[in-house]
């Protein structure tokens, strides 16, 4: 094969290799491990590149000879052919541009370009809640309906200092997942406790999803600047995952999670300023869909793997949430906020839980009882932990709603089920005296 290419086809695939490496993602992984020269030669480099990939594919596939003496091309049906493609490209072009026009027009999709653009100047219901964090895997996104101004599912304003002000963070039930920021947990808290006659104003800091590692990276960076008299420390639930992962268990969760190239709003972005062409702009909006939430990790396990892993669940695979849970502890008592530990509550045999919604028989069983053990083996942690720093624990674990529809699935309420779940935990916050200590009645 290769004696049957010319010189001149040689040196055209020699180009169009130099071609291909000459981007700044091959060049930041080979010659620039900094990005330095990627960054200030960025163009410089795509135009090197561009030139390289034409004259080589040129000298590799196009065979007609130019007679430099007589300056007369012999063989025309190369222009031809340029030409008629050349317009077929122009008419989809112009089609495009009026399909994307009308595509735009549309405000939900509208929205989520502008905000993978970086354009979005207001919160809009249609982007995504989740955008990448430097500190954790993902945080709330301030330009999403479903926070607040000050980047909170609920609360947050200046402290008043007539006020208890309660910190509440974890993972999604604590967040709520409902479009109302006042279905949750944290603000209905608030409305029981002053309708019992306690000045406190609640923050909800949980984000979905969310392990006692990301719980605990939020709270440093972000939860405790709002200067908490009290924190709810929801966690444990989310961590089953590492715990069950079926790879070798790392406390820094790196075997359950590891960190991604670039998210696909970054790459759109890119794209889309690169190549302005409509046609290849709806291709875009297509295939990378824009605006619908993006993390800086990848996980390397999925729930029905979890479920269903083999590994054996015991104390080695807990270094990870106790050390970070702990943390939590100790700084809170360091900065003198009182915290206080709320079990977690989770079974899959409840209705449209997620072991029902993906096993049945014998897997179901050993889903069931594998999440059971665990999350008993991570309250059984907190639990701990707690007595051993000499810190309430509130004991949601026992929890049960007066009606079972009240659960969504296996450990989620709706809005009833929140109601409850914030009078019992409001009443153990009265019962402790935790409430009456600050005087503020």
């Amino acid at each position: 094969m290769i004696k049957k290419l010319s010189k001149k086809q040689i040196f055209g695939i020699l180009l169009i290799i130099i071609g291909l490496l000459a981007n700044k993602y091959i060049w930041n992984q080979i010659f620039d491990t900094d990005g330095e020269i990627a960054k200030y030669h960025e163009n410089t480099i795509y135009f090197l590149s561009i030139t390289f990939l034409i004259i080589g594919f040129t000298l590799v596939f196009f065979k007609s000879e130019i007679n430099l003496t007589k300056l007369k091309i012999i063989n025309l049906d190369y222009i031809k052919y340029f030409l008629y493609t050349l317009y077929v490209l122009v008419i989809f072009e112009i089609i495009s541009i009026f399909v994307l026009k009308i595509f735009l027009s549309d405000e939900q999709i509208s929205d989520k370009v502008d905000f993978a653009l970086g354009r979005l100047s207001k919160p809009s219901d249609h982007v995504s809640w989740m955008i990448p964090d430097m500190r954790s895997d993902y945080k709330p996104n301030n330009l999403s309906t479903r926070h607040n101004i000050h980047g909170f599912r609920f609360g947050g304003k200046n402290k008043d200092p007539k006020n208890i002000r309660i910190l509440c963070i974890g993972g999604s039930t604590t967040w709520g997942y409902d479009d109302d920021t006042l279905n949750t947990y944290p603000a209905q808290l608030q409305f029981y406790l002053q309708n019992k006659g306690y000045k406190v104003d609640v923050i909800n800091a949980g984000v979905p999803y969310h392990t006692s590692l990301d719980v605990l990276m939020r709270y440093i960076t972000k939860g405790i600047y709002t200067d908490p008299d009290i924190l709810l420390i929801h966690t444990g639930g989310n961590d089953i995952g590492p715990l069950r992962s079926p790879f070798t268990y790392q406390p820094d969760y790196t075997h359950w999670r590891d960190y991604g190239i670039f998210g696909y709003d970054r790459i759109f972005k890119e794209l889309w300023n690169k190549i302005p062409l409509s046609f290849f702009r709806l291709i875009l909006i297509h295939l990378l869909k824009p605006g619908t939430g993006n993390k800086i990790s990848t996980q390397s396990s999925y729930l029905t793997q979890e479920m269903l892993a083999k590994n054996t669940i015991n104390r080695k695979r807990t270094i990870g949430l106790e050390n970070y849970f702990e943390s939590i502890i100790s700084i809170s008592k360091s900065r003198g906020i009182i915290p206080v530990t709320i079990l977690f509550n989770s079974d899959n045999r409840r209705r449209n839980s997620h072991a029902k919604k993906k096993l049945i028989g014998q897997e179901l069983d050993y889903a069931i009882n594998s999440e059971l053990q665990g999350i008993e083996l991570h309250n059984s942690i907190m639990d701990s932990i707690s007595k051993k720093h000499q810190i309430d624990i509130i004991p949601f674990n026992l929890f049960e709603p007066s009606e079972q529809n009240f659960w969504n699935d296996q450990c989620h309420l709706n809005s009833d089920g929140k109601k409850e779940k914030s009078i019992f935990i409001g009443n153990h916050l009265i019962k402790s005296g935790i409430l009456t200590s600050f005087s503020t009645l």
